[in-house]
């Protein structure tokens, strides 16, 4: 895959207000154990601070799953009711800017694995009171966004600069070669 060639579809993020809201994905997903949520994503600028592009959560409490971008770093988290349940980070640093990356959040069940154009960078739970959560654990997620979220009575928050595409949410688990298929778009 040539990683300079744009995904189609994609949208453009500007940090400051832009969101696709996918509420209609959540009854999809309510019940899931497992699932996948896959992107290519492309950062104009450093986004330095905190951003989410791929979001799910409880409008009006603490409750969340998400993949973002945090310090330049690709992580992904999950909270139920105000307590972490998990907390992935990598070594991953999104600071190749002007180039698009794919990635994939993957939780078969068991914990879930962060990848990075198709492979597993070096990751670690900073938190892992319960890998295994997913949607059916978070009975309380009611929206869907990307390029940002929306929690605990916050309002849409953490803007994604840059832009997003070719964006799927499965309530599946896929595959390390499958994974490996949507970046060499085989």
């Amino acid at each position: 895959h040539v990683a300079n060639t744009m995904p189609a579809p994609y949208y453009r993020f500007d940090g400051v207000n832009d969101y696709i809201n996918i509420d209609g994905v959540v009854t999809d997903v309510a019940s899931a154990t497992n699932g996948t949520f896959s992107a290519w994503i492309y950062s104009e600028e450093d986004n330095s601070g905190d951003a989410r592009i791929i979001a799910f959560a409880d409008t009006n409490a603490n409750t969340f799953l998400y993949i973002a971008i945090n310090n330049g770093i690709l992580l992904a988290k999950s909270k139920i009711a105000g307590n972490d349940k998990w907390a992935l980070d990598t070594d991953a640093a999104i600071d190749d800017y002007q180039k698009w990356i794919h990635i994939a959040l993957v939780q078969d069940g068991t914990e879930p694995v962060l990848y990075v154009n198709g492979v597993v960078p070096a990751q670690a739970f900073y938190v892992s009171t319960d890998k295994t959560a997913w949607f059916a654990d978070a009975s309380g997620i009611d929206n869907g966004r990307i390029g940002c979220y929306n929690q605990n009575s916050g309002g849409n928050t953490l803007f994604m600069n840059g832009e997003i595409g070719d964006i799927k949410v499965y309530n599946k688990a896929l595959t390390a070669t499958e994974v490996k298929e949507l970046y060499s778009g085989a």
